[in-house]
C-alpha cells in the first residue's frame, strides 16, 4: 500500500474506492471469460489495497478499517546490528521527506527510527530538512529549531548529537514553496570531532586548501557552479575520527520530474531528468578528485538521495575512477535488498553511499533498512542506509 499523508478516515475511503474499481474490472474480465490476475492488478492501480481476486471479492468497509490499524511499530521493523563503537565508524543517510520544526509527531517518529532502527549512527546525513516553520513563507530559511528538535527526539543514551547546517538560498533551491529544504547532518560529538570555522553562507564557494582541508567547515560544494541553479547545493563537512580525516559530502540531486513512467506507454522509459543530474555529478566528482589530490589519505563519503538509479549516466559520472557504490559493490548488500524507494509499485535504489578507495580498504558493511518501503504508516517515502567502517 502506498499511503500519502492521509487521515485514517480518508485512507479508509480511498481503500473502499479502490476495492470497488478493482471489483468492476474483475466483473468485466469474468463476463469476457478472461482472467484478472495479480500482475494486471499491480500494473493498473496506484494504491494497492488488495491484489488477489478472492480477497477483493470478500473485502468490505470493515476490511479497509482493519488495514488502517495495522501500523507496525519501529521496534518490529528492520533494525541494523551495525554499531559505532571502538574503532568502528558508522555513517548513515536518510531522506526525511520535508521535515520541519513544527511537525511534532514526525519528529518523534523519525527520532525513534534513528535510535531503534539505525542504532544511533556516528554521522547521519539528513536530506530534505526544512526550515523551522515549514511551508510558511515567513520566518526565513533558518533550520536550527528543526535540527535541535530532531536531535532531542532521538533520545540516544550514549550520544551527544550536534548538527551541521548551511542555510540555503531563500526559496531558491527547489522543494515545497516556503520550506527551504537542504541537506544537513548530525554527528555524535562523543565519537566524532568537528571543528567549525569560516563563515559559510548559501553561496560561499567552499574550496580545498593546499594542505587538503576545507576552506570553510561546513561548506557547500562549489556553491556557485551553474549545475546547482535552482536546486539543492551539496553540503560538505570535515570530521576527525581517531585522528583520521573523514569528509562527508551530503547530496540531494534534482528530482525525476519529467521522466516517463516505468510502466507507461513509452518503453523503455526515458530518464529525461538525468540530463540535469549529470552536470551536478560532474561537479561533485571533481570536488572528490581535487580533495584526494591534495590529501591522498582522506577518507571520503558521498551520500544522499540522488534521484537516479545506479546505471544512469549521472551515477556513472559521479563514481568515475574515484568512488565505489556500496549498494552494488560485491555482496555487501544482498541483491534482493537493493531498493530504497517504492513509487507506484516500482521499487528502486535511488539513495546511495559512495566511498573512496581509502574507505573501501576498511572492511565496509552496509544495511538498507526497509522501514518505510515495506510498511504502512511510513514516516518518509525513502528508506535509510547505514554503513560501517573498521579503522585500525
Amino acid at each position: 500500500t502506498k499511503q500519502k499523508n492521509l487521515t485514517k478516515e480518508s485512507f479508509v475511503q480511498t481503500c473502499i474506492k479502490e476495492v470497488k474499481l478493482i471489483r468492476k474490472d474483475i466483473s468485466a474480465a469474468e463476463s469476457a471469460d478472461n482472467t484478472f490476475n495479480e500482475t494486471e492488478c499491480r500494473s493498473n492501480y496506484s494504491y494497492k489495497m488488495f491484489c488477489d481476486e478472492e480477497r477483493v471479492k470478500d473485502a468490505n468497509e470493515e476490511t479497509c478499517r482493519r488495514q488502517v490499524t495495522r501500523i507496525t511499530p519501529a521496534s518490529q521493523r528492520p533494525k541494523t546490528e551495525l554499531k559505532g563503537e571502538d574503532n568502528n565508524l558508522t555513517v548513515a543517510t536518510y531522506n526525511l521527506k520535508n521535515l520541519s520544526g513544527n511537525q511534532e509527531i514526525r519528529l518523534r517518529q523519525i527520532g525513534e527510527t534513528i535510535r531503534v532502527n539505525l542504532n544511533c549512527p556516528d554521522i547521519v546525513n539528513l536530506v530534505e530538512i526544512q526550515d523551522n516553520n515549514g511551508i510558511f513563507v515567513t520566518g526565513g530559511a533558518d533550520a536550527s529549531l528543526t535540527l535541535s528538535r530532531l536531535i532531542k527526539s532521538t533520545k540516544c543514551k550514549n550520544a551527544d548529537y550536534q548538527y551541521v547546517n548551511v542555510d540555503p538560498i531563500m526559496n531558491g533551491e527547489g522543494g515545497q514553496p516556503g520550506g527551504n529544504i537542504r541537506v544537513a547532518m548530525i554527528y555524535n560529538a562523543k565519537r566524532v570531532s568537528f571543528t567549525p570555522y569560516g563563515n559559510p553562507q548559501a553561496l560561499t564557494a567552499t574550496s580545498i586548501t593546499r594542505n587538503g582541508n576545507l576552506s570553510t567547515n561546513p561548506g557547500r560544494v562549489f556553491a556557485r557552479a551553474d549545475a546547482f541553479t535552482n536546486t539543492r547545493r551539496s553540503t560538505v563537512a570535515q570530521f576527525d575520527f581517531r585522528g583520521r580525516k573523514v569528509v562527508v559530502v551530503g547530496n540531494h540531486f534534482n528530482s525525476k520530474l519529467g521522466d516517463s513512467a516505468h510502466m507507461g506507454a513509452h518503453q523503455p522509459p526515458e530518464p529525461e531528468s538525468d540530463r540535469r543530474r549529470v552536470p551536478i555529478a560532474t561537479v561533485v566528482n571533481n570536488f572528490v578528485r581535487e580533495f584526494e589530490s591534495k590529501d591522498p589519505n582522506a577518507y571520503i563519503v558521498v551520500a544522499g538521495d540522488f534521484n537516479a538509479e545506479y546505471n544512469e549516466a549521472s551515477m556513472i559520472r559521479l563514481m568515475g575512477n574515484h568512488l565505489k557504490n556500496l549498494m552494488f559493490e560485491g555482496d555487501i548488500v544482498p541483491s534482493d535488498q537493493r531498493y530504497t524507494h517504492n513509487y507506484n509499485g516500482s521499487s528502486a535504489a535511488i539513495d546511495f553511499i559512495f566511498v573512496n578507495r581509502n574507505l573501501m580498504k576498511l572492511s565496509p558493511k552496509m544495511d538498507v533498512l526497509h522501514v518505510n518501503s515495506d510498511f504502512m504508516g511510513r514516516v518518509s517515502d525513502h528508506d535509510p542506509l547505514v554503513a560501517q567502517f573498521t579503522f585500525e
